[in-house]
């Protein structure tokens, strides 16, 4: 209950930090989110590794690093996709709205192929495949 107090005190500061005071709108309240997200993590996971004499910290660190990865080429691929000058109009100062949707979906294809092979080797991501597909594999039972 304290953690999630704190995160809530965390989340309004934040939202009006990012949202009124730096005046970034909807940016800051999805950044304030994010913001939130990890330190209700580091907060629960320090306050767990006190109880749990090993956590695979080591293993959670290279998930951690594996999103990372993803995360920076998603990022990537979406600023070339909106910075990129042959998605610019030439001389307008502006993009016009087709040449704002390929450079949304060459963002999009691109984060996906970037981001998709690190996540897809994580370990727990593979374990959860495997659950999914047995319990859908699994004949349930007639009562």
């Amino acid at each position: 209950m304290i953690v999630s107090v704190i995160a809530v005190g965390v989340n309004l500061f934040f939202n009006w930090l990012f949202t009124f005071r730096l005046g970034w709108g909807h940016r800051g309240l999805a950044l304030s989110t994010g913001c939130v997200a990890v330190t209700n993590f580091l907060l629960l996971y320090a306050l767990m590794r006190r109880h749990v004499s090993h956590m695979h910290t080591d293993l959670l660190a290279t998930m951690l690093a594996k999103l990372l990865l993803a995360g920076v080429a998603l990022a990537a691929v979406c600023w070339a996709g909106e910075h990129w000058p042959p998605l610019a109009v030439a001389g307008a100062g502006h993009r016009t709205e087709g040449a704002r949707t390929i450079g949304d979906d060459r963002s999009c294809d691109g984060g996906v192929l970037c981001g998709r092979r690190p996540v897809a080797a994580s370990t727990e991501v593979t374990q959860v495949v495997a659950l999914v597909r047995q319990r859908l594999r699994r004949p349930r039972s007639r009562s």
